[in-house]
């Protein structure tokens, strides 16, 4: 299954207006179900409600592109899958690309599923993506790929700009552009409770009140 929203194209979850496709429960977009899902999406247009877009099934093994604006009262993009593939937002600073929420990008297990237990891919930010909380946060068992904030990627939180917690963690993080937060606590915080495997670079900027970098890891090698 592929979907491409074009940029002439608003899907929005409150819906009834200005051509926006209404959508239950205030989520824009939503993938979720029992089963393996197949596919990709890419977003050129502008995707907003409560959550902009939402991924919760057993597997999704595809991409996310987004060159548009992503928004979400409480998630931009919540995955709540075991995810293969690639996260990318390839857009630029400027609101040609955003995304955008309480916590902007979210990817992890859902409170009440098994769903989301491991990602195996690359997440690619040369764009921006802004949380009134968290930028980032990623809350799972396993991790297995790069995440890589490239340069003129913007990942900034309100708290944190980007909080990356696992038991075991196999891949680089690189930063070439900017990690922010606004609280004490912190710009990047990683934490690592088993093994970390892969090395946490910083070529850019990464900014916090206190913290600017909080790494808890148990065992690293890298």
């Amino acid at each position: 299954t592929s979907v491409t929203v074009n940029s002439n194209v608003k899907i929005g979850g409150d819906g009834g207006e200005n051509g926006e496709e209404e959508s239950e429960g205030g989520t824009a977009f939503r993938v979720s179900g029992y089963g393996d899902i197949t596919g990709f999406l890419l977003n050129n247009g502008t995707i907003e409600g409560s959550t902009g877009i939402l991924i919760a099934s057993d597997t999704f093994d595809g991409d996310i592109i987004n060159t548009g604006i992503i928004g979400g009262d409480y998630y931009g993009i919540a995955i709540e899958s075991l995810f293969v593939g690639d996260v990318e937002d390839s857009s630029t600073i400027n609101n040609s690309g955003t995304i955008s929420g309480n916590v902007a990008v979210f990817i992890g297990a859902s409170t009440d599923s098994y769903f989301g237990s491991k990602f195996a891919g690359t997440i690619t930010n040369t764009g921006s993506i802004v949380g009134d909380v968290t930028g980032l946060e990623i809350s799972l068992i396993s991790f297995e790929g790069d995440i890589i904030n490239g340069v003129g990627g913007l990942i900034s939180g309100g708290v944190t700009g980007a909080y990356i917690e696992t038991e075991t963690f196999e891949g680089d993080i690189v930063n070439n552009g900017v990690i922010k937060g606004f609280d004490n606590d912190t710009g990047l915080h990683v934490v690592t409770t088993g093994t970390h495997t892969g090395d946490i670079v910083n070529n850019g900027t990464l900014n916090a009140p206190g913290n600017a970098l909080h790494v808890e890891i148990e065992t690293m090698l890298g």
